[in-house]
C-alpha cells in the first residue's frame, strides 16, 4: 500500500535482584499513513503485569498528524493517553509524575525542521 508503514515491537524486561526474579512484557503497534503534504499516525502500547506484582501493567494510545510546510519543516499534532493500572507509575517522555494509578493524558504541538 503506497503511503502505509507499519510496525509491531515486543520487549521482555527482566529483574533479579538476587531475592525474587520478576519479568515484564511489553507489546506495541504502530500505523502511518502519507499523503501528499499530511501524515496519519497511530500507536497502541500494552504493559503486561510484573509477574508476582497484580495490577502493575498499563496502556498508551498515540494519535498523531503532520503537514509539510516544506522538504525540511512541517507542524505537528499529537495526543497521548496512558492508562495505568492501581500499581503502576507509567508516563511519558514528558517528564510528568504520577501517583500510583493515575492515567495521564498530554496534547502536543511543534514544529520539525530537518538540517
Amino acid at each position: 500500500f503506497v503511503g502505509v508503514g507499519l510496525g509491531a515491537s515486543w520487549e521482555r524486561v527482566i529483574r533479579d535482584d538476587g531475592n525474587v526474579a520478576r519479568d515484564q512484557d511489553t507489546y506495541a503497534v504502530g500505523a502511518t499513513y502519507n499523503i501528499d503534504k499530511f501524515g496519519l499516525q497511530a500507536a497502541y502500547l500494552n504493559v503486561n503485569d510484573v509477574d508476582t506484582y497484580a495490577d502493575s501493567g498499563a496502556e498508551q494510545y498515540t494519535f498523531a498528524a503532520s503537514y509539510s510546510l516544506s522538504k525540511q519543516s512541517k507542524i505537528i499534532a499529537s495526543y497521548s493517553q496512558v492508562n495505568n493500572d492501581k500499581n503502576s507509575t507509567f508516563t511519558t517522555e514528558s517528564g510528568y509524575s504520577v501517583n500510583a494509578g493515575q492515567d495521564l493524558g498530554i496534547f502536543a504541538f511543534g514544529v520539525r525542521t530537518d538540517f
